[in-house]
């Protein structure tokens, strides 16, 4: 995604580049990757914490940061269909900042999750 970065400046009816197009199918994959990771891996590894409460704790975690992840990605599309006039504002630039920042509290939390189970053993 950074390597190929969006259009800047073109006209709002113009036709997407083709950087233009990689960019945005790169940041697709990459929200749809994370999204997965996010939504339907999370609780691979909550069977191994012996507290339930704990368990219950990063469970709702994680579905809070499932549902940004999926809310966040929405409202960019949104944004492109609703208004494509304004598709290159910096309004797209931090929904994306937003959703990369949610996963990486997710990574984190889940970081925190494997040191608990390792501390266990």
């Amino acid at each position: 995604i950074a390597l190929v970065p969006m259009d800047w400046g073109v006209a709002p009816d113009a036709p997407a580049s083709t950087a233009g197009m990689i960019h945005g199918t790169c940041a697709v994959g990459y929200f749809l990757a994370i999204a997965y990771v996010a939504v339907f891996r999370a609780k691979d590894t909550l069977p191994a914490l012996a507290d339930e409460a704990v368990r219950a704790r990063f469970r709702r975690r994680y579905a809070t940061a499932g549902a940004l992840m999926a809310i966040l990605p929405l409202g960019i599309a949104a944004l492109h269909w609703i208004a494509p006039d304004r598709s290159n504002t910096p309004g797209i630039f931090f929904a994306e900042m937003a959703g990369t920042y949610v996963f990486a509290i997710f990574w984190l939390m889940k970081s925190r999750e494997i040191a608990l189970i390792e501390k266990q053993r």
